[in-house]
């Protein structure tokens, strides 16, 4: 068995996190805000970029982004989403 780096640390931090994160893969239900905010504009950038290098359009990869924010959205957005979808609309 392979284990990297940061899978050792855990380990060494605590037995039952490696357990938990590695063997069963767990996540928690909600993440911290910073954490969650990070994976909602890593899941934006991804859906701009994978666009933009197929097209090599700005415009059509940021709509790709909004299109993208949408549906990370859903039908019912809590008040982290909007906060979130507004700061990503002053970066673009």
């Amino acid at each position: 068995m392979i284990v990297s780096h940061s899978n050792q640390k855990s380990w060494q931090k605590c037995e039952m996190k490696f357990y938990f994160d590695v063997k069963l893969n767990l996540r928690p239900k909600e993440w911290p805000a910073p954490v969650a905010k990070g994976i909602f504009g890593h899941k934006l950038m991804e859906a701009i970029f994978e666009n933009y290098f197929e097209h090599e359009d700005y415009d059509l990869a940021v709509k790709a982004g909004e299109a993208k924010l949408l549906e990370l959205l859903g039908t019912s957005p809590n008040a982290q989403d909007l906060e979130n979808a507004k700061t990503f609309r002053q970066c673009v």
